[in-house]
């Protein structure tokens, strides 16, 4: 295969995060820092007696690009503990089984219906800031993550390409961002066969959060058990 073929086989399309220092005025609007709704009769997250902090809400309408293992859901909403790196490994969780993690994640098919979710005294910190959305069909994976099947000596020479770009970026699809290896779930056959990335949070200036020294997280969704999903973050 030619690297034109190589070219068009590995690019991934993602929409990609943008934060803007003031939060939205709509209370489920796409919004870092803050989580503003939930469904009626939910509580807020708590982990070891705390409450959760919110890192963002995302209304996938608003992006431009959803990858297919976001195709039945509507608005994601992400919570973290300020201690997310006492947490037990790996990150796994099904936010309707009410096991309690260091971060939790609420999935809705649906905005209708979602009602406001007052917020206790969590001592967050991320500051909250909207969020704008662009797309990008060039997003390409780091040498971690690039196919067995690939050539050696077309490995060897990805980043000579100048065609190989990486959006390292808060960003919903496209590639995970490697900062340190692949995540955990592509080190196994079973486990890269069953979680797809669905999206990833990077240290974000704008709303004063970064993961561990400038960071990413990134999160997937179990294909086979879709209320299941999964979690890592590196640093450098």
């Amino acid at each position: 295969m030619a690297w034109n073929e190589w070219k068009d086989r590995l690019a991934r399309t993602a929409s990609v995060m943008e934060l803007a220092a003031r939060p939205p005025s709509a209370a489920a609007s796409s919004c870092f820092g803050r989580v503003g709704v939930a469904a009626p009769g939910e509580s807020w997250p708590t982990w070891r007696d705390k409450p959760l902090w919110p890192l963002c809400q995302l209304d996938l309408r608003e992006a431009g690009y959803r990858p297919p293992i976001l195709a039945d859901l509507t608005f994601l909403a992400l919570f973290i503990a300020g201690n997310y790196w006492e947490g037990d490994f790996p990150y796994l969780v099904d936010p309707g089984s009410g096991d309690a993690a260091t971060w939790g994640l609420r999935a809705y098919t649906a905005v209708d219906g979602l009602v406001a979710l007052p917020a206790p005294d969590h001592g967050t910190s991320p500051r909250p800031a909207s969020i704008r959305w662009s797309t990008v069909s060039n997003d390409y994976p780091a040498h971690d993550m690039l196919p067995n099947d690939m050539p050696c000596d077309l490995r060897e020479s990805t980043y000579e390409q100048d065609w190989v770009v990486g959006h390292h970026a808060s960003k919903l699809g496209g590639w995970p961002s490697c900062v340190q290896s692949e995540p955990w779930w592509w080190r196994s056959e079973p486990d890269r066969a069953e979680f797809e990335c669905a999206f990833q949070i990077d240290t974000e200036d704008e709303a004063h959060w970064m993961w561990g020294d400038s960071g990413t997280a990134y999160v997937a969704r179990s294909q086979a058990r879709p209320n299941t999903w999964a979690f890592d973050w590196q640093c450098y």
